[in-house]
């Protein structure tokens, strides 16, 4: 730039001192600002642009780095998630062997000590050390966070080790899927307060394929699936059929996948079935 302005003044000058008709000189001028106006467009539009990938690459790596938290985080859950049941277990035991040869009020402390153990350390992420997939894992993990900071009441079940293999896009579809469904189920909960319910299942079937099954508590019951499916309709109030549509579009593209909804007994039931891909 600093360039550009010093040839500027310097072509100017020349001409001035070269050509003594105020007219050249003049329309030299104009032409010099019109071009000067057209670099500072220009240098602008460069600017913008260089910015917005600047803070583009920014933000990639901010993400980058909290997914590596999370998979940091999970990979320390699956190795100690086994040690601290076992712990809970101990602890539990001991300490109720000693309130035996304690008073009566010692009772209460014991309560209260396998009530925290219970509801707020040993429990809150059980069964994620057995989901095999990363990506999953760290799915599961960040909407279980998002239940726990909204005081929802859940329940994450998965007993037995859990992997599928099939390729990157369909991984990415799956995500999107699941990702759909908890939210739509944390946005009815949130709703109902200290009254929500949420399970979460996940285990594998005879066919080494993996069978989810999300279920939440609804205040409408009279909502037809088949309605709640289509694009641009919702229950609203549940919120039930936000991303629904986009779910069927996503899963009629596989064969390997199928999913049955339901609502019954005041449960919003997402049962979706992910088979391994055949090898070819």
């Amino acid at each position: 730039m600093i360039a550009y302005f010093y040839i500027s003044i310097e072509l100017f000058s020349v001409i001035v001192t070269v050509s003594e008709n105020k007219h050249i000189i003049i329309l030299s001028l104009l032409i010099i600002l019109i071009l000067q106006f057209i670099f500072g467009i220009v240098a602008f539009y460069f600017y913008t642009v260089i910015n917005q990938k600047i803070l583009k690459a920014e933000k990639q790596k901010e993400l980058q780095n909290r997914i590596e938290d999370i998979e940091n985080y999970a990979e320390y859950l699956e190795s100690t998630e086994d040690n601290l049941i076992k712990f809970r277990h101990d602890i539990k035991s001991l300490i109720s062997s000693i309130s035996l040869n304690t008073d009566d009020d010692k009772p209460d402390l014991v309560s209260y000590v396998d009530n925290y153990i219970n509801k707020n350390s040993f429990e809150r992420y059980q069964g994620l050390n057995h989901i095999k997939n990363k990506l999953l894992k760290n799915l599961f993990l960040t909407k279980i966070a998002v239940m726990v900071n909204k005081n929802l009441n859940y329940n994450f079940e998965c007993t037995q080790d859990a992997k599928i293999s099939i390729e990157n896009n369909e991984m990415f579809d799956l995500i999107r899927i699941l990702g759909i469904a908890m939210d739509n189920a944390i946005e009815a909960s949130t709703e109902l307060g200290s009254k929500s319910r949420i399970d979460i299942m996940v285990f594998k079937n005879q066919s080494n394929g993996i069978e989810f099954e999300i279920k939440n508590l609804v205040k409408n019951e009279n909502i037809r699936i088949n309605e709640i499916q289509r694009s641009g309709v919702t229950s609203k109030v549940d919120h039930l059929g936000v991303g629904l549509a986009n779910v069927k579009e996503i899963i009629s593209k596989y064969s390997n996948m199928s999913l049955d909804l339901k609502i019954e007994n005041k449960y919003f039931t997402f049962y979706l079935v992910v088979d391994e891909e055949e090898p070819l």
